[in-house]
């Protein structure tokens, strides 16, 4: 079954830019708004969701505010990213505790030194609640408030160019995105050695292909196929920087909950044991990259794209 992106094909020359725009960013306007109330009672899967929708505001904000209110455009982007911030501990945590307990129950038993999930569990469940909390009161605040009528506000004024023809004009925005995304990858070559500077200018990547993914999947709708079949390619390349960000993250918690174990006279063998399986991880995504990059970006796939 295709969805309605899969099937999309080019709208008729005369759908205004502004028109598509705005549809896309509404729709994410509204899920952050939705999934706000859903974080607050705890609901499933609620708090990815909720970051999926900021960072899809962000990235169509960020793509094209050619076509918006640019300053105001701006001033959202960077309020989104404090709302993101307030919100990634809390979401690192969730992805975190299903990774390790996934790995724990995979380790053999002789290898398990110590009460590791019960000392997990209540590690994790003492972090959950403390940033469900902060959470809840960044949601309370009076900046996050102000964020939401800022929010609304995108819609209320335009630039001239929003009335370009969208299948014209939207793929040379999209490929402006790209070229960012070009020369996060071209960084990397700064950063030869494993650490936290290299750690985070992948982590650059994999945000700059996200962006790219949402430009790409909100162009579909006068763009077409190209669109998805690129957009789906930048999906996957994220996918892939994934697995990278995530190693960064466990690694990271990993060595809490050691240091918490040890306090309290427990073996930290089986943390070490999990953190050179998420270091093996994190030196296979490195190793693989160049490879999933050729894949990824062929000149076949980017044909769509025209000069902004």
């Amino acid at each position: 079954m295709t969805t309605k992106q899969e099937s999309a094909v080019p709208t008729s020359t005369g759908t205004r830019a502004g028109d598509v725009v705005n549809g896309y960013l509404r729709e994410q306007v509204d899920v952050v708004l939705f999934q706000e109330g859903r974080v607050r009672h705890r609901e499933p899967d609620a708090l990815r969701r909720l970051r999926v929708g900021v960072r899809r505001l962000r990235s169509g904000l960020e793509a094209f505010h050619r076509f918006l209110d640019a300053d105001h455009a701006r001033f959202v982007v960077a309020e989104l990213c404090w709302f993101n911030t307030m919100l990634g501990d809390a979401r690192d945590l969730e992805m975190v505790q299903a990774r390790l307990n996934g790995q724990i129950a995979l380790t053999p038993p002789t290898l398990v030194r110590g009460p590791v999930a019960a000392r997990a569990g209540k590690f994790f469940t003492a972090r959950r609640i403390e940033l469900h909390e902060r959470v809840v009161s960044t949601l309370d605040s009076e900046r996050q408030a102000r964020l939401r009528v800022a929010m609304e506000q995108i819609f209320e004024d335009s630039s001239p160019d929003a009335s370009l023809d969208a299948a014209s004009v939207l793929p040379g925005e999209v490929a402006r995105s790209y070229r960012r995304l070009e020369s996060r990858m071209a960084a990397l070559a700064e950063y030869r050695h494993p650490g936290p500077e290299r750690d985070e200018a992948l982590h650059d990547v994999r945000k700059a292909a996200k962006c790219v993914w949402d430009a790409s999947m909100a162009a579909a709708q006068v763009c077409g196929r190209p669109a998805v079949r690129f957009g789906k390619q930048m999906r996957d390349l994220q996918r892939f920087l994934g697995v990278h960000q995530d190693s960064v993250v466990c690694r990271r918690l990993l060595r809490d909950l050691s240091d918490e174990a040890e306090e309290h006279g427990e073996s930290a063998f089986t943390y070490g044991l999990l953190y050179a399986r998420e270091e093996h991880r994190a030196h296979d995504v490195e190793h693989g990259l160049p490879g999933e990059w050729r894949q990824r970006t062929r000149a076949k796939h980017r044909q769509w794209l025209t000069p902004s």
